[in-house]
């Protein structure tokens, strides 16, 4: 907004179960009589357009995102670190103000899919790379998923020499705990991912 563009706030949902309140925070943008989706978690390279008449998509393998109009909503699949099998994300209130956005940001803070395990995630030519899950993950250009878990003592010097954080910050990182179930959920299942609700 500071530089003039008409951007908008979005509260949305990553669907991992069932009436689930919003639980991702993103941004759609008005260009003209065109708005396009650019979230700055998902590194999806290029604004992705939003037609209600047509399905629209960015086709780089590495960071695939397809999106649709389907029952009043925007939704798109994306292939977090997170959930690398995909997840569909609906954008449920495009224009959210501060105080929604502040008071969904502030429900995370007893749980939250990021509080327990180190997730990170940034491009590197026509490729991703990063770790979710004490995994270190990369897609190739072609999509294709790479994933091992970090050898000893290997997480750090990573995070430095690959990622390019400062020594300070990843000095500060604490270990990965895993993470529990959110609150009300009755059971916890992991599929490479975190935990689910029930």
């Amino acid at each position: 907004r500071s530089l003039g563009f008409r951007a908008h706030a979005v509260l949305a949902t990553l669907v991992l179960g069932p009436d689930l309140p919003p639980n991702h925070g993103t941004t759609v943008v008005e260009f003209d009589d065109e708005k396009v989706l650019v979230d700055t978690s998902l590194l999806h390279g290029s604004p992705l357009p939003l037609h209600e008449d047509r399905p629209t998509a960015i086709d780089h393998a590495a960071w695939a995102l397809p999106a649709r109009f389907e029952g009043g909503h925007f939704w798109f699949y994306a292939r977090p670190f997170t959930r690398p099998s995909g997840i569909d994300c609906r954008l449920d209130v495009v224009g959210a103000t501060r105080e929604q956005v502040r008071e969904r940001h502030d429900a995370t803070r007893a749980w939250g899919p990021f509080n327990y395990e180190l997730s990170v995630r940034t491009n590197r030519g026509d490729r991703v790379i990063g770790t979710a899950w004490g995994k270190r993950m990369e897609n190739d250009a072609d999509g294709t998923l790479h994933e091992r878990p970090f050898r000893k003592d290997e997480r750090a010097a990573w995070l430095v020499e690959e990622i390019g954080l400062s020594e300070e910050i990843v000095s500060r990182l604490p270990a990965d705990v895993p993470t529990p179930p959110p609150p009300g959920a009755r059971t916890k299942t992991r599929s490479g991912s975190g935990a689910d609700p029930a």
